[in-house]
């Protein structure tokens, strides 16, 4: 199958450190004929470090040309509407890195422009090709700890002012809702819904430790999910002096811990063992994805509706952190 011609629309943090690592191990599958950044140093820099011939400042020089057949949208969410709409009615196809959105009718506009395209649009959410979720999901569905009825996650960190997130304007001054927790959390949401099906209600409070890092930096949130499941799930980015990942699933036959990329399978029965492997994180697998579905003329596992219903679950948990009581996702 031939590469496909891949535009990238942004050269930040993401770009860099995230979706060009993955990108560039796949150069049978993708060629870069041109990046785009609103500042011409960053560009610059970006083109020569995944050899693109050209760069240029306005995204819609990358959708006029002719030696380009998707892109990737890496942008400050602010901008994801107004650029992947231009991009579709371009004729490209899209990657839009999440939250989908700033607002639930401009999500939802998304979602419906997108399924009307014959087009590939596809929300990068790495989490959901993580082979270690994968995995997990694979063993759960085979009942390996039996019947799943209680989950807790916790994320907790402290992001200090060195952190390189806390001096990207855009995230800190957020022009959407639920700050970090909205902007990290989709990718836990998305998991939770995978690995025990979609959440019906949720019953949340949210509060700020930090100002300086945004309207939101602390969750915590019950769920309940369409399969009986109950949750907890508590992440912070002002947890001082400790962090944590960590998924706890409970069976009727036993329990699995998730820390980084071990999984922990802990029977009622029987002795423990380990589920490990290698674990790219979803990067590269979601790229091929990708790629497969522009050659196949087939959908992905994350359209953009996945995307939207991750980001209303946190929504969900904003109105039910500001209402003081239980809020369905819609």
């Amino acid at each position: 199958m031939a590469p496909v011609r891949l535009g990238i629309i942004g050269c930040g943090i993401a770009a860099r450190e995230l979706h060009w690592p993955a990108i560039g191990q796949l150069p049978r599958k993708f060629t870069i004929p041109v990046v785009c950044n609103h500042t011409a140093p960053k560009a610059r820099s970006f083109a020569k470090l995944v050899g693109a011939k050209e760069w240029v400042l306005d995204y819609r020089d990358v959708l006029a040309r002719h030696d380009v057949d998707a892109v990737s949208i890496i942008l400050p969410v602010e901008l994801n509407a107004a650029v992947t709409r231009a991009a579709l009615k371009a004729g490209k196809h899209v990657m839009l890195e999440k939250p989908i959105a700033t607002n639930r009718r401009e999500a939802a506009a998304l979602v419906k422009t997108a399924e009307a395209s014959p087009l590939v649009a596809m929300i990068a959410e790495n989490f959901r090709y993580r082979p270690l979720f994968r995995k997990l999901r694979t063993f759960l569905d085979k009942g390996g700890v039996g019947t799943v009825h209680t989950v807790q996650w916790t994320t907790l960190g402290n992001l200090t002012p060195d952190n390189k997130y806390a001096h990207t304007m855009w995230r800190i001054q957020h022009k959407y809702p639920g700050g970090f927790v909205m902007d990290a959390g989709v990718h836990t949401i998305n998991a939770m819904r995978y690995l025990f099906g979609e959440i019906n209600s949720v019953n949340a409070h949210a509060h700020s430790v930090n100002r300086a890092i945004g309207e939101v930096d602390t969750l915590t949130m019950q769920f309940a999910t369409e399969r009986g499941i109950a949750g907890t799930w508590m992440s912070s980015f002002s947890c001082r002096g400790y962090s944590d990942n960590h998924l706890l699933i409970m069976g009727d036959g036993g329990t699995v811990s998730m820390r980084g990329d071990t999984i922990e399978v802990l029977p009622a029965r029987g002795k423990p063992k380990t589920i490990t492997g290698p674990d790219s994180w979803g990067y590269r697998e979601e790229y091929e994805a990708f790629h497969a579905a522009i050659q196949k003329g087939t959908g992905t596992e994350t359209p953009f509706a996945e995307g939207y219903r991750d980001f209303a679950v946190i929504l969900a948990a904003l109105e039910s952190s500001e209402k003081g009581r239980p809020v369905t996702p819609h």
